[in-house]
């Protein structure tokens, strides 16, 4: 470790400095769009000297282009102007790519650029009026898709037939030029070569997805036969004044090409990625063998003394030689970095979601992670979790925490348990919650330290038989605390907790869980995802009613608990049964707080909570029958930002109303909230800070109608557009039930460290429970609230470990991360150290506090992955003086 920053293998563009201020490539790229619509109007004047100036001089200077510096073209594209006004302007819709046309757009991309360039001879190249409707229809599908999709995922990085000629020819650019289009990763298409286009060919051909492979591969085997055949058979006069001719020797040339990519392929040991590059390189090579002629004489038209120099063309080709073969040698350093520097790759691959790393495959005993249901083999990156190698797989697998809390995404284990890394103590209790422990581990969080592990995702671990206990069964402790019957009121992790542990430590004493809703326990923090996803709510859940019954737990789903009769120590329930209880457990959680404002009961009006509220969104949405559909969320924090995500992927337009001055204020500084909402604008919700919310206006109240929102008022008297509310604005503890039986409030329904309420035989924990200090209404808490309880109950130790708090916001294309309280760093102490990420760094900040070497506080907004290097930290470990000296030399990969 050294004390200045380590240069990464592969910079994104984000780790680029930029070339020169944004105004200079606005004025650059404005001079194009000016240059493009003089050659239109050439074209119109002169068509035969536009038609001339296009095809020798514009098209033949762009490929030499593409290899040498690829990332200046894609600057000053016109047709990347086109499509990035909408949301450099703020009009666009910003819907992601669908994911089956998201696979295609590569495909498409490559069938059109052959289909034009065939075409050339019987209309673009002979016909202006045939090239000016070409160069207009391209720059309005750009623009379109601008208007439409996310990011350059409507046209640049996805359908534009320029794009896999440009991937090709530089594969491995001389010069990089920095994306100034994307002021944060969207994540909008797969392996960008914006992000990072030294990466991005490499990438392609490691890619796990066999079409996306096989048709990059394709394109480059036929381009060289195809350059060939297209140009030679131009120059020939028998073969081009015959179409019939000319279409056979280029499908002839194109054909070879492809056969000869296939024999090389298979009767060498070259590898593919080195032969598709030679073959892309090739293809620029003869491309210029074949143009430079005619691009010197229209040359010589407009420079004078220009064609005294007969050696020109000559100098041309060999200048190409050249750069081609620098390319060439730049990919195989790229290759050789990709395959062997895994320790770079996950902050810089240009995947949707971050890298995990290479191993070189033929290492002995290199970790690998094997899933059977896809037939997968991957190398694994042993400071990678399951989770983040599936990502860069491409293997679709959901989440909730990513810290092994939330038991969101378990994983039945095959073969090779002991190549995994050990549980830590918040997974043991997360997997114990949910019946797995033994049986399957939380892919967010375990490791492939060393040799193989084998994984199924399509095999339900709770199928697996438990492991045999070889341990002298402990004594069951609730005949000694005298407890036969424990009643727990709610069923979500707090609840659920506290039924499981009193499970694990008795397996005698009697346990009912009284679920308001008509589900098992299920993912709350995923809830979001049933707005936009078409799926049902059992993907959400985490127990089912066998799970229950097989731990001899009642579950009362769809029940509400309405009378607690203290004195006789009896719960009375909605459905007329009664149940007496030693011990009763409150965890009522809490409800959604809505301002009273007027109109907060029309039809539209939503707050996010349960599962029913997402798939009313939902509901509610598809029948809206608008072109254009508004919708306004109110509350700019975790659950705000995360709801407005939500619906805005149904193609609503979406907005965010934050009373302070900026998002998650509680979490994020100034900076942090500045990236954030930059990101959210580029994915097409708009945030409002200093917006009071006074009330929501509607329709006349009519059969149609019902009066249903239409807008809401600020109390500046500004309306914002509105066809759904979505309001978000917090939450208060749901006490209603304690209030009645007379227990001590206050927010909350006090308890003490034992999680008791003042009636010794009630127990409150999760977000109806008030302790002190305060705790934040956070998953983990509720967690630990439940085991606290359930050991108090029974009378055993009360548990020690403690899992971290921190605040994630769950979204694919960003990292919002924060740890501890935000305050902390206006109250520092003597001897303190604080870092904070450079200034300079646009779209990417991290800020630490630490105390005696130990993490106190942390925040991090950037790119995904940009929270990982705290990680390791958040549990109090002192962290190593070379460390932190790293990290204030910016080094956060040390």
């Amino acid at each position: 470790m050294t004390d200045s920053p380590r240069t990464p293998a592969f910079p994104n563009y984000l780790q680029v400095p930029a070339q020169g201020p944004a105004a200079l490539w606005w004025l650059l790229r404005l001079i194009t769009m000016a240059a493009v619509v003089g050659l239109c109007a050439l074209c119109v004047l002169d068509p035969g000297a536009g038609l001339r100036l296009f095809w020798t001089v514009v098209i033949p200077l762009l490929p030499v282009l593409f290899a040498f510096a690829p990332g200046l073209w894609r600057q000053v594209c016109p047709l990347a102007l086109a499509n990035q006004i909408p949301r450099t302007f703020g009009f666009s819709r910003a819907i992601r790519l669908p994911a089956p046309l998201k696979r295609a757009a590569p495909l498409i991309a490559a069938t059109l650029f052959f289909v034009l360039v065939s075409l050339r001879p019987i209309s673009f190249s002979v016909n202006a009026g045939m090239l000016l409707a070409l160069i207009g229809a391209t720059l309005l599908l750009a623009f379109a898709g601008g208007v439409v999709f996310a990011g350059r995922s409507g046209w640049c990085g996805t359908f534009c037939p320029l794009a896999p000629i440009q991937r090709v020819y530089g594969l491995a650019p001389v010069v990089k030029v920095r994306n100034g289009y994307c002021e944060s990763c969207l994540g909008c298409q797969k392996n960008c070569y914006d992000f990072n286009p030294r990466a991005a060919f490499v990438a392609d051909f490691q890619d796990n997805d066999s079409f996306y492979v096989s048709h990059r591969r394709l394109f480059t085997a036929a381009l060289p036969g195809f350059v060939l055949g297209f140009f030679a058979s131009m120059l020939v006069p028998a073969i081009a004044g015959n179409l019939l001719l000319f279409y056979a020797a280029l499908a002839a040339a194109t054909i070879f090409s492809v056969g000869a990519y296939t024999v090389i392929q298979t009767y060498t040991r070259v590898a593919e990625v080195h032969l598709s590059a030679v073959f892309g390189q090739g293809a620029l090579i003869a491309f210029y063998a074949l143009t430079a002629g005619p691009l010197v004489e229209t040359l010589a038209l407009y420079v004078p003394g220009l064609a005294a120099i007969f050696w020109l063309d000559e100098a041309l080709i060999t200048a190409v030689v050249g750069c081609s073969g620098v390319v060439l040698y730049r990919h195989l350093r790229t290759h050789h970095a990709f395959t062997n520097q895994a320790d770079d790759a996950p902050s810089e691959a240009p995947k949707l979601t971050v890298d995990v790393g290479r191993i070189p495959t033929g290492a002995q005993d290199a970790p690998s992670l094997v899933e059977v249901s896809s037939g997968q083999t991957m190398d694994a990156n042993p400071a990678a979790s399951l989770l983040e190698t599936f990502e860069g797989a491409g293997i679709k697998l959901d989440y909730g925490c990513r810290m092994g809390m939330c038991g969101a995404d378990p994983v039945a284990v095959i073969e090779g348990d002991e190549n995994l890394s050990p549980p830590s103590e918040e997974e043991l209790a997360s997997l114990r919650r949910l019946g797995l422990e033994g049986r399957a581990r939380l892919a967010c969080v375990c490791k492939v330290q060393a040799g193989r592990a084998v994984v199924d995702l399509s095999t339900d671990p709770k199928t697996l038989p438990p492991p045999v206990s070889h341990d002298e069964t402990p004594e069951d402790p609730a005949p000694i605390a005298g407890i036969s019957r424990v009643v727990i009121v709610g069923n979500g992790a707090a609840g659920t907790t506290a039924a499981t542990e009193l499970r694990r430590l008795s397996p005698s004493v009697e346990i009912d869980i009284i679920a308001e809703e008509p589900h098992p326990f299920y993912n709350r923090m995923g809830i979001g995802r049933l707005i936009h996803r078409d799926e049902g709510p059992q993907t959400l859940y985490m127990l089912d009613s066998d799970a229950h019954d097989d731990a001899q737990i009642k579950l009362h789903q769809d029940t509400r608990a309405v009378e607690i009769k203290a004195e006789e120590q009896r719960l009375s329930l909605s459905t007329g049964e009664s149940l007496k209880y030693d011990r009763l457990v409150l965890a009522t959680g809490a409800q959604a707080r809505v301002p009273s404002v007027e109109g907060r009961d029309r039809p539209g009006v939503f707050v996010l909570r349960t599962l029913a509220d997402a798939e009313a969104v939902r509901a509610y949405v598809r029948e809206l029958d608008l072109a254009d559909p508004c919708a306004v969320v109110v509350g700019g924090g975790v659950l705000g930002v995360e709801a407005a995500d939500a619906v805005s992927r149904l193609g609503v337009k979406t907005h965010i109303l934050q009373r302070g001055d900026r998002l998650m204020q509680r979490e994020l500084d100034g900076k942090g909230a500045n990236i954030l909402n930059s990101f959210l604008s580029q994915t097409g919700v708009k945030v409002l800070t200093g917006a009071d919310f006074e009330a929501i206006e509607g329709e006349e109240d009519t059969a149609a109608s019902a009066g249903r929102a239409r807008a809401v008022v600020l109390g500046d008297s500004r309306r914002v557009p509105a066809d759904v509310v979505l309001i978000c604005a917090g939450v208060v503890p749901d006490v209603a039930l304690a209030r009645s039986a007379g227990l001590k409030i206050d927010s909350g329904i006090l308890v003490d460290g034992d999680m008791a309420t003042s009636d010794p035989s009630i127990y409150a924990v999760g977000d109806a429970a008030q302790t002190k200090p305060a705790s934040p209404a956070l998953w983990p808490i509720g967690t630990q609230h439940g085991a606290r309880a359930a050991a108090a109950i029974l009378g055993t130790p009360a548990p020690t470990a403690q899992s971290p708090i921190y605040v994630r916001l769950k979204h694919d294309g960003v990292c919002v991360f924060s740890f501890g309280s935000f305050g902390s760093f206006q109250r520092q102490e003597d001897g303190d150290v604080e870092i904070v990420s450079p200034a300079d760094r646009k779209m990417e900040h991290r800020r630490v506090l630490l105390r005696d070497g130990v993490l106190v506080a942390a925040l991090a907004v950037g790119a995904p992955g940009a929270d990982k290097p705290l990680l390791p930290y958040l549990g109090g470990q002192t962290i190593p003086e070379a460390l932190i000296k790293a990290w204030q030399n910016d080094d956060w990969d040390a």
